[in-house]
């Protein structure tokens, strides 16, 4: 039909062309109006499917861009700040925020939900999980100690525990959950060593558990935990569990979550590795337009030390410099300096300063002193508390209560006591003329009068003057003081009696009494005039260390006599102001030849100042630059003549200095020494995920603490030595050689003097300046000035080789500072310290897991 068509085409165009075209133009035109339909059907089809198709791509990707959100703030550690009210403790409540823009214009919003993982139930509460963790009484810890093998490790803190029966501990049960991908391989646990053994335990089999696979070991019955394998001998106790798994070649479960179930002791009834936690996470994509939505589901995890209730983010640098050095004898320190500096420079690594990037989190100010009372005579007359010049004891002014045997006796201006025999009636303080000598704990108060007697009669050498005191107003007396008991004559003698120096006589209603006794029967006189409470120390005080320490005349010593708690601070000598301590501790010096010498340390937290000059570009924005500390310079109020010259070149001169001087070489001045520290805390992409633990006088449990011939009891517990906790050390990375940095801040030292060490777990420690057997030697890399020791150390994963000082999921170490010879040929020389602060510094690398599993709805 076609063919017969186009011939007559043909044909007509050679017969007559005008019609031709005519012709085939309709032809063109019926099969144009037979298929055209069609073809733009299929069209508009085609338009409305892409059309939908990239509503769909829109949305999906518009869903997606919330979960890349979510993953950047789970990893960098932004869900407290963008997530208010968020608690990484709880495991019920959902979180939820919206991106500030539309993506794709669909608005986004994300929840996030903390996964609760261990097989235990039911879900903790917030507050019960995190006392768990934080108390740290039983830590859970895992890690790949291979591309084959994963070590789960449990730390009992057993000394944490209060009941006495902490040994009853018991596994009840041990799991682990793996991700995905990983699974275990049978038989290869050390649980399965041999039947013989009290932990013997198969684990149930493997099951699918939370995208992931759970391995669970059921103890049927418990076992002892002192029984599981591990170290069991000292303190902290440690099981260690181990297995082979399998997975993708090269990797590791690192992102893997063990816990335990126990019975026995109540306060650890479970525990879990918090290092691990998993989110849940939904993205929810919606049109304005349409309120369609897509939403994708997702699970990831991430693995960072957990921050322990000691932890504080960040890394540090710590500085200072002394501000007693010696001129001759390295062990007598003579040159008191006016003020020091020192400075901190930038350095990207971290160990010769801040990087460029640090960001100034906290700043922390010490310094420390040793003050000599010697030659130091507080001047002024004595503070007169009472006086009476008893002459008026029956008027209603009178300031005596008084018995029938008490009289005023005009020609003599006195009071007088007569008795015939046996005891007599008193002569007492008013309770409205009560003494107030609350204010006076610590200080000398001395109570006198005169007496003198007269006698009508044979002589006789028992009539006695008695007398007693009150602290709460009469209630309570003390027993009767005798002052004398036989004829002293007609000639007035003055007798006086020091109050006790005690709180039951330190109060602000202290009473006063006399009587007298006759025991032969003979007319006995006896007067008394003038009584008078005197104090002789004045408003000062004295610099002496108390005979009876308490709280209340330390702090006067402290702040009002020697005002050590006083100091210039600043970045040069010109902006430097005057700032006082937060806290501070006071330590008496022991031995015959520094009796009633003292050393202390003081505290400041100076982040808001140091903040402050960042702002005023007095130092760089990373905390860089010159800090100076110096002394208030000021005349002594008490006695003008403790004073001393201050160097440089003898400009000026205080009579409250930081540290006494040695002012001859005398054994006591020894112990000479005054110098400062600062610690700059700070943040940085550098030193991302560092933690810190920070023990000083703001830790409850670190005591500032003198040593001599000792190892510092610093942590307060009755044994000697200290022992730091509260830290969770992390996993190494691969290539990583330190896996701690360490700062001790020590007041005094002597080069001169070995002997002394600093000792982690068995293995001691130096630097370059500060040999093992003289580590307190006044000497540390980068202080300018020699006279204290403001030392760091680094301790390695490797040493020693085979038995390193610290282990991935060790959450305590022993630290001592024997002084006094240990180990020969160093002798048995001693010196002596006080400690200030340690810091202990962890690198703490956070690892995402990436998505666990995704899911993608609408």
């Amino acid at each position: 039909m076609i063919a017969k068509i186009k011939r007559a085409l043909v044909h007509g165009v050679k017969n007559e062309s005008g019609q031709a075209a005519l012709v085939a133009v309709l032809v063109m035109l019926v099969v144009g109006s037979i298929t055209l339909p069609a073809v733009l059907g299929l069209t508009y089809t085609g338009l409305k499917a892409g059309q939908v198709h990239e509503q769909k791509t829109q949305m999906y990707y518009a869903a997606d861009s919330g979960v890349e959100d979510a993953l950047w703030q789970i990893k960098n550690e932004q869900l407290d700040i963008r997530l208010p009210g968020y608690n990484c403790y709880d495991y019920n409540q959902e979180y939820d925020y919206s991106l500030p823009k539309d993506v794709n214009a669909r608005g986004v919003n994300i929840t996030i939900g903390n996964i609760w993982m261990p097989q235990i139930s039911p879900t903790p509460s917030p507050t019960e999980a995190q006392n768990i963790i934080d108390d740290a009484k039983l830590v859970v810890t895992g890690s790949a100690t291979s591309e084959s093998e994963y070590r789960i490790r449990i730390i009992y803190n057993y000394h944490d525990i209060e009941a006495p029966d902490w040994d009853d501990l018991k596994a009840d049960k041990i799991g682990i959950w793996l991700p995905p991908g990983y699974s275990y391989v049978a038989g290869s646990s050390n649980l399965e060593d041999s039947p013989y053994v009290p932990y013997y335990c198969v684990p149930n089999d493997p099951e699918p558990y939370k995208s992931g696979l759970a391995v669970t070991w059921d103890f049927s019955p418990n076992v002892l935990f002192t029984a599981l394998p591990g170290n069991m001998s000292g303190y902290p106790l440690v099981a260690t569990i181990t297995f082979e798994f399998s997975g993708p070649e090269g990797s590791r479960p690192d992102n893997a979550l063990s816990w335990i179930t126990t019975t026995g002791v109540s306060e650890v009834p479970y525990s879990w590795d918090a290092d691990t936690k998993v989110y849940a996470i939904s993205s929810i994509a919606t049109n304005p337009e349409t309120e369609a939505q897509s939403t994708v589901y997702a699970h990831t995890s991430k693995t960072e030390i957990r921050k322990m209730s000691s932890a504080i983010s960040g890394d540090y640098f710590a500085t200072g410099n002394s501000l007693l050095t010696p001129t001759g004898d390295v062990n007598y320190r003579d040159r008191l300096y006016k003020e020091i500096s020192a400075t901190i420079v930038t350095d990207e690594d971290g160990i010769a300063g801040i990087p460029t990037q640090g960001l100034v989190e906290a700043a922390f100010l010490y310094w420390t002193g040793w003050i000599d009372w010697h030659d130091y005579d507080p001047s002024g007359d004595d503070i007169e508390l009472f006086y009476d010049d008893c002459t008026d004891l029956y008027s209603a002014s009178s300031n005596w209560d008084y018995g029938s045997d008490w009289h005023e006796s005009g020609s003599y201006t006195a009071f007088y006591a007569h008795h015939s025999s046996g005891g007599g009636t008193e002569l007492t303080l008013k309770e409205s003329e009560s003494l107030d000598l609350s204010e006076y704990l610590g200080h000398t108060v001395e109570v006198s009068w005169r007496s003198w007697n007269l006698y009508y009669g044979p002589q006789d050498y028992n009539d006695c003057l008695q007398y007693s005191f009150s602290g709460d107003g009469g209630d309570n007396w003390s027993d009767w003081v005798t002052e004398f008991c036989n004829e002293i004559g007609t000639s007035a003698q003055t007798y006086d009696y020091e109050i006790p120096d005690t709180e039951a006589y330190r109060t602000d209603d202290v009473l006063i009494r006399f009587r007298i006794q006759n025991y032969d029967g003979y007319n006995e006189y006896v007067y008394i005039n003038n009584v008078s409470v005197t104090t002789s120390e004045s408003a000062g005080g004295s610099l002496e260390y108390p005979d009876n320490p308490t709280a209340e005349n330390l702090r006067v010593l402290i702040e009002e006599t020697a005002r050590t708690n006083e100091v210039l601070f600043g970045t040069t000598v010109i902006n430097t102001q005057n700032i006082t301590a937060d806290l501070w501790e006071i330590e008496p010096t022991t031995g015959s030849d520094w009796a009633g010498t003292w050393s202390y340390c003081c505290f400041k937290d100076v982040t808001t100042l140091v903040k402050q000059w960042i702002g005023d570009e007095d130092i760089g924005n990373n905390g860089t630059g010159t800090y100076t500390l110096g002394h208030v310079v000021a005349e002594n109020e008490v006695d003008p003549s403790y004073s001393f010259t201050l160097d440089p070149s003898g400009s000026g001169s205080t009579g409250y200095p930081l540290g006494t001087p040695a002012v001859s070489h005398a054994t006591r001045y020894q112990y000479s020494h005054a110098g400062w520290s600062l610690i700059i805390i700070y943040s940085s992409p550098e030193t991302k995920g560092h933690q810190l633990y920070l023990f000083d006088i703001q830790n409850p449990d670190f005591d500032f603490t003198e040593a001599w011939h000792t190892n510092p009891d610093f942590d307060g517990d009755g044994n000697p030595g200290g022992r730091i906790s509260g830290f969770l050390v992390p996993d190494p990375i691969a290539g990583e050689e330190i896996a701690a940095k360490l700062t001790v801040f020590v007041g005094e030292g002597d080069y001169g003097i070995t002997g002394d060490y600093l000792v982690v777990e068995e293995e001691e420690l130096s630097n370059d300046e500060s040999p093992s057997y003289n580590v307190w030697n006044s000497k540390s890399p980068g202080l300018t000035v020699p006279g204290v020791d403001i030392d760091t150390f680094y301790i390695e994963w490797d040493y020693p080789i085979g038995d390193p000082i610290l282990e991935p999921g060790d959450t305590s170490a022993q630290v001592d500072m024997p002084t006094g010879g240990r180990y020969p040929p160093y002798g048995a020389s001693s010196d002596g310290f006080n400690i200030i602060y340690i810091i202990l510094s962890f690198r703490s690398e956070t690892t995402s897991g990436g998505t666990i599993s995704y899911l993608i709805q609408g």
